[in-house]
C-alpha cells in the first residue's frame, strides 16, 4: 500500500513539473520564491505547532482516543490553511461574481465536523476493541480462577533434608585399643612392706 502511494504521488509530481515547465508564462523565479516560503512556513511554523499540540494533547487526553485526536488535528490544521484565503475573500471581485462565488466559511465547518466525527467513532471503536466483552475466554475463565480456594500455610516444622554430609567428630577422649604388649611400670611409689615381700 504504502508503495503504490509513494507511486501515485511520484506520477503526480512528476505531472505537475511537466505542466510547469511547458508553460509559456512560467516565472522561474517565482516559482522558487514561492517553494522556499513553503519550505520555511512547513519547518519553522507548522511543524512546531503541530508537535506542541501533538504534545499537549498527549497530557491531557486518554490514550485510547489520542491517535483519533491527533489526526484529527492535524487534518484541522492543515484544512484551515489551505481554506483560509479562501474564507477570507482575498481575490474576490464586485465586478466578477464568478471568482470565489461559493461560501467557503460554511464548508470549511463542514469539513471539521466531519473530520472530527470520523475521529470519535474510530476512538470509540477503538476502545470497545479493547475492552473484554463477557463472553471472551479470558473473562470467563477468571471467575473461577478466583474462587478457587487458597490452601492454608502449614505450621508444622518440616524436617530439615540431609545434604549427605557427615557428623562432626566427637570431642569425648576415646579409650586407646590394647596392643599385646606388656604394659608400662607404674611410677607410683609402693609401701615399704611390698617392696619387702618382693625381696
Amino acid at each position: 500500500m504504502r508503495g503504490a502511494l509513494i507511486a501515485v504521488g511520484a506520477i503526480l509530481m512528476g505531472y505537475a513539473l511537466l505542466g510547469a515547465v511547458t508553460d509559456p508564462d512560467l516565472k522561474p523565479g517565482g516559482v522558487l520564491l514561492f517553494l522556499a516560503a513553503v519550505l520555511v512556513a512547513h519547518d519553522a511554523v507548522l511543524l512546531p505547532v503541530t508537535m506542541a499540540g501533538g504534545a499537549l494533547l498527549g497530557r491531557f487526553a486518554p490514550r485510547w482516543a489520542l491517535p483519533s485526536i491527533r489526526a484529527a488535528g492535524i487534518v484541522s490544521v492543515a484544512v484551515g490553511v489551505v481554506s483560509l484565503p479562501l474564507v477570507l475573500g482575498y481575490g474576490r471581485s464586485a465586478d466578477n461574481p464568478s471568482i470565489l462565488p461559493l461560501a467557503y466559511g460554511r464548508g470549511l465547518l463542514l469539513v471539521l465536523a466531519t473530520t472530527w466525527a470520523a475521529a470519535l467513532a474510530a476512538a470509540v471503536l477503538v476502545r470497545r476493541r479493547a475492552e473484554p466483552t463477557a463472553d471472551s475466554p479470558a473473562l470467563r475463565s477468571k471467575p473461577a480462577e478466583s474462587s478457587r480456594p487458597l490452601p492454608a500455610p502449614s505450621t508444622e516444622k518440616q524436617p530439615r533434608p540431609s545434604t549427605g554430609a557427615m557428623p562432626p567428630p566427637s570431642t569425648e577422649e576415646q579409650p586407646r585399643p590394647s596392643t599385646g604388649g606388656t604394659p608400662p611400670p607404674s611410677t607410683e611409689e609402693q609401701p615399704p612392706s611390698s617392696r619387702e615381700g618382693q625381696r
